[in-house]
């Protein structure tokens, strides 16, 4: 109970780094990295988040900029007017349109693993530990609003026709993650931190396992 409190003090600390880590560019924009245009996974600092008693550790992030290019054909209803009748038949009949739709988004992806079936098996004689941690996975994956631009080619796009591609196109930024080896480099990450922080809690060896159980 004392090495996850011990841990969980830690981690704190390199949340409270994060923050700062976060915020300072925004009111300072000399400190500000900029990024490549191309898909490339951000070598960034660990970040901690509590959500009521389950922690979340995110070791790894990734960022992508993405054109969904959507063409559809639409049904819809035209007026027969070709006829000399058509004032008093006002005939009516199907047909389908072709209509584009061209969305730009920026995407990021997040991933890390849970603290919360975290298990620590501790020797104090031999001084070694064995942490049994689970495999990453993806946390969030965000396309904020003001980072989605829509370019339309024709008409008959509804709200929720232009809903469906933006939810689309968070599903293909989390593939795009996970293809890019996201969860590989947050596994590592991962290992390489608790080992970090069990050695200067005082284990000469500290053994991972990774995986579920």
């Amino acid at each position: 109970m004392f090495l996850l409190k011990r841990i969980a003090q830690l981690l704190i600390l390199v949340g409270l780094l994060m923050a700062a880590y976060i915020f300072l560019p925004r009111y300072f924009p000399q400190l500000e990295i900029l990024g490549q245009q191309e898909p490339k996974l951000m070598d960034t600092p660990l970040v901690v988040e509590r959500a009521k008693e389950i922690a979340q550790l995110f070791t790894a992030s990734f960022y992508t900029e993405l054109v969904v290019d959507t063409t559809r054909r639409k049904p819809i209803v035209r007026r027969d007017t070709g006829g000399p009748l058509y004032a008093l038949t006002h005939q009516t009949y199907m047909d389908t349109v072709e209509t584009r739709l061209v969305l730009i988004a920026k995407g990021h992806c997040y991933a890390g693993i849970t603290l919360d079936s975290l298990v620590v098996e501790t020797n104090r004689d031999t001084r070694s530990c064995r942490l049994h941690i689970p495999r990453a996975r993806i946390f969030s994956t965000v396309v904020n609003p003001s980072d989605v631009t829509i370019f339309y080619e024709g008409k008959h796009w509804s709200p929720e026709d232009v809903q469906g591609v933006k939810v689309a196109t968070v599903e293909r930024v989390r593939q795009e993650a996970v293809e890019s080896g996201v969860l590989e480099v947050a596994n590592r990450r991962a290992a390489t931190l608790l080992i970090g922080l069990l050695k200067d809690s005082g284990y000469e060896e500290v053994e991972i396992e990774m995986g579920d159980r």
